[in-house]
């Protein structure tokens, strides 16, 4: 006496079978959400830090371009005033 299959198996079968894959994605989701963080945060302090050093370099520039500008002014008002006598 094989009776057929019950139709509210089906339903079941597909319940439990799309709960496993919501459980499974869930899990694969982390495990790849932590791996992304474990790979970024070195990634971003080794950025931030090539940043600062670019920020260090380009201050110095400034610095020593603002030294010379002024060099530059005060010669060409040493000028200009001898050339006023």
């Amino acid at each position: 006496m094989n009776s057929p299959p019950s139709s509210s198996a089906a339903p079941a079968e597909k319940s439990l079978s799309s709960d496993g894959e919501a459980e499974t994605s869930n899990l694969v989701e982390k495990r790849i959400s932590k791996q992304l963080q474990t790979f970024l945060k070195p990634e971003v302090e080794r950025v931030q830090s090539e940043i600062e050093s670019a920020l260090a370099g380009v201050k110095i520039i400034i610095e020593t371009i603002a030294s010379w500008m002024r060099a530059v002014r005060a010669r060409a008002n040493i000028e200009s005033a001898q050339f006023r006598r």
